[in-house]
């Protein structure tokens, strides 16, 4: 699929050299060409820059990693500082010109905000987060404590076939889709609920408010029209 951002004046193409073994003089040419377009598009500025500062920086970020502390059973914990998606990546190219040029707009198409406030934590890059804060050795993989947690229910779930068959299938890719959008698992977990007996669901009634009593119950109140308002116990 084609890939084109619109700097400053005219779209340019960014998709991703086609490389391939069986047909090596192919792909040497289509290296050299995208090569060429990174040094002479505007788009690009400060792209050879980045990469010598990346390349003489990786000995500087691998002393300023922490080591974790032991958590049993093979796990170890360190807690990960947040940043900015803009923050982060300036700091690792030593510059923002691809930040605001590149990165920004690909992922505006994708989280609808602004780089510069976007969370590397909650985004796609968390996995750089944590291995540039970690010091870790091969084989070692960080995640999310809530994650794992995560992970360790889904192991003992009715659906853990399931689950373990969507990840087998996303080591052949780097990304999962929802086939419908991000609205499938809101669908899915509506359907869910409305197999539930204990569960009814209320559509087009304001909700006024949402308390949690002393006995861990949530209690909605909300407003019907033309009556009362009326408390629901869940």
């Amino acid at each position: 699929m084609k890939r084109f951002i619109y700097y400053p004046d005219h779209l340019v193409d960014i998709t991703e050299p086609a490389i391939s073994r069986q047909n090596l003089p192919l792909s040497a040419f289509n290296l050299l060409k995208y090569g060429y377009k990174v040094m002479t598009e505007p788009l690009f500025r400060g792209a050879p820059q980045t990469a010598l500062h990346m390349i003489s920086n990786m000995g500087n970020v691998a002393n300023q990693r922490v080591r974790p502390s032991g958590g049993g059973e093979g796990l170890w914990t360190f807690d990960c500082q947040d940043v900015s998606i803009g923050d982060f990546w300036s700091k690792m190219f030593g510059r923002r010109e691809l930040v605001d040029n590149v990165l920004s707009a690909m992922l505006h198409g994708i989280y609808g905000g602004n780089v510069w406030d976007l969370s590397m934590e909650s985004s796609m890059f968390q996995s750089h987060l944590m291995t540039s804060q970690a010091s870790n050795e091969p084989g070692d993989i960080w995640v999310l404590l809530e994650d794992h947690a995560l992970a360790e229910a889904f192991k003992s779930g009715k659906d853990h076939e399931a689950v373990r068959e969507m990840a087998r299938n996303l080591q052949k890719g780097g990304y999962l889709y929802f086939k419908n959008g991000a609205s499938s698992f809101t669908d899915a977990i509506v359907a869910q609920l409305r197999s539930n007996p204990n569960v009814s669901i209320k559509l087009g009634e304001p909700v006024k408010s949402i308390a949690l009593d002393a006995s861990l119950k949530v209690t909605v109140s909300v407003i019907l029209h033309h009556a009362p308002s009326r408390k629901t116990t869940r």
